[in-house]
C-alpha cells in the first residue's frame, strides 16, 4: 500500500502499523510538519484544478501498489485511491463508507455466532447505497446527526439495548469506525482495504451476496483485485456543495426550506414521488419536530414504490453562513430533476 500522511499525525507511525500487521508500506510526504498538498485531500487542487488525489492514485500506481491512502492531518480519516492516472481512480468517501459497510457485514455473515439482532449506525449524510447494503443484509439502520461522537455513542446505546453493531460511519467523509472503536480513523480504512484482498473468502461471499457470482474469472481461495471488490460496490448519484448565505438562525433557515418544498416543489416532483417527509437530526435522535437551537442536520426524504432521494442540509456551528448541501438519489433522473430545483430552493429562502 502507499501510504500518504501529508505532514501530519500518521507520519511514521501508520506505516509501521500496518506493517505490523503484514502490509508492505510505500510511504511519500511523511516529514511532519511539512504538507505538501492541502490538508483537507477531499478537493480540487486550485493550482491544477484537478482533484487533490490524483496525485496519490498516479504515486500509487509508479509504486505499483495494490492501493494508496492519503490521511487528513490528525488521520482519523484515510481517503483511498487505486492505482491510476484519471480521476475514475479516486475512490469517493460515500462508496468507501459503503464498501467497509458490505465487507464489516459479510465477515459477521460468515463468522456470527450469536442470535443478537444487527444494526448499523449512519451519519444523516451517508448515500442511500450504504442503507439498501445494511438492509441487505437484514441490518437495522439507525441514523444519527454528523459527528463521530454521535455514530459512537448510538453504536454503544444500540449494543446495552442487546444489538450487535460490527460498523458504523459518516458517509460524506467516509469515515468508519469499526466494532468498539470509539473514533473514526484513517487506518483503520487502510486496514480494511487489505483485508479485502487478503481473505478472500469474505469477498467471495459478498460478491456472491451482491449478485456477482464470477469474480473476475478468480480461482476459489485466490485473492480478489480490490478495485473488482470496489466496482460491486453500489453508489448513488451524490453531491456535496458548499453554500453560502446571509447570517440567519438556522431555525429560519429550515422553517423557510419547508414551507417552500411543500408550496413550490412537490407539486413540481409528486408525479415522481409518492411521498415526502422532513427529519431533523440532533445528537443521536431523530424526529419531524426540531428542539432547542435547531442546529441539527435537516432532511427531505422523497419516496416511490421501488426508489428514493433525499436534500441534506446542515449550517455550520463555527462559520456563520456557512451551509453544507448533500444531494442522494437512488435514480440518475430524479437526481438530475432535483439538483437544480434543490439550489433554487436554498438560494431563495436564504435570500428571504
Amino acid at each position: 500500500a502507499l501510504l500518504d500522511p501529508n505532514g501530519g499525525a500518521g507520519c511514521g507511525i501508520d506505516a509501521r502499523v500496518l506493517e505490523h500487521f503484514g502490509v508492505k508500506v510505500i510511504e511519500i510526504n511523511a516529514e511532519v510538519g511539512y504538507p505538501e498538498h492541502a490538508i483537507d485531500t477531499d478537493g480540487i487542487d486550485p493550482a491544477s484544478g484537478r482533484h487533490m488525489l490524483l496525485r496519490v492514485a498516479r504515486a500509487t500506481a509508479r509504486e505499483r501498489a495494490h492501493f494508496g491512502v492519503a490521511f487528513d492531518y490528525d488521520a482519523d480519516r484515510g481517503n483511498l485511491v487505486l492505482p491510476g492516472h484519471t480521476e475514475e481512480a479516486i475512490i469517493p468517501p460515500q462508496k468507501v463508507a459503503t464498501f467497509n459497510i458490505a465487507l464489516a457485514l459479510t465477515r459477521r455473515m460468515l463468522r456470527r455466532k450469536s442470535g443478537k439482532p444487527l444494526a448499523v449506525v449512519m451519519s444523516d449524510s451517508t448515500s442511500l447505497a450504504s442503507e439498501r447494503v445494511g438492509r441487505s443484509f437484514g441490518a437495522e439502520v439507525v441514523y444519527v446527526e454528523t459527528g463521530e461522537i454521535n455514530v459512537v455513542t448510538r453504536m454503544h446505546q444500540l449494543r446495552s439495548e442487546g444489538y450487535d453493531v460490527p460498523v458504523g460511519v459518516e458517509g460524506a467523509n467516509g469515515g468508519t469506525i469499526f466494532e468498539t472503536s470509539t473514533c473514526r480513523d484513517g487506518l483503520q480504512a487502510a486496514l480494511s482495504a487489505a483485508l479485502a484482498e487478503s481473505e478472500p473468502e469474505v469477498s467471495e461471499a459478498w460478491l456472491l451476496h451482491a449478485g456477482v457470482p464470477d469474480p473476475n474469472g478468480c480461482e476459489p481461495g485466490e485473492p480478489i483485485p480490490l478495485s473488482r471488490l470496489v466496482a460491486s460496490i453500489p453508489a448513488n448519484p451524490n453531491v456535496s456543495l458548499r453554500l453560502t448565505a446571509p447570517p440567519l438562525p438556522h431555525a429560519v433557515v429550515k422553517k423557510r426550506l419547508e414551507a417552500y418544498f411543500a408550496d413550490r416543489l412537490w407539486p413540481e416532483l409528486q408525479g415522481r414521488f409518492e411521498s415526502f417527509r422532513f427529519v431533523n437530526f440532533e445528537g443521536t435522535t431523530v424526529s419531524a419536530e426540531r428542539t432547542g437551537e435547531e442546529t441539527g442536520g435537516w432532511r427531505v426524504e422523497l419516496r416511490a414504490p421501488d426508489r428514493a432521494a433525499f436534500v441534506f442540509v446542515r449550517g455550520s456551528r463555527t462559520e456563520s453562513g456557512i451551509w453544507r448541501m448533500i444531494l442522494d438519489a437512488d435514480d440518475e433522473g430524479d437526481f438530475q430533476e432535483l439538483l437544480p430545483r434543490a439550489r433554487t430552493m436554498f438560494d431563495t429562502v436564504s435570500l428571504g
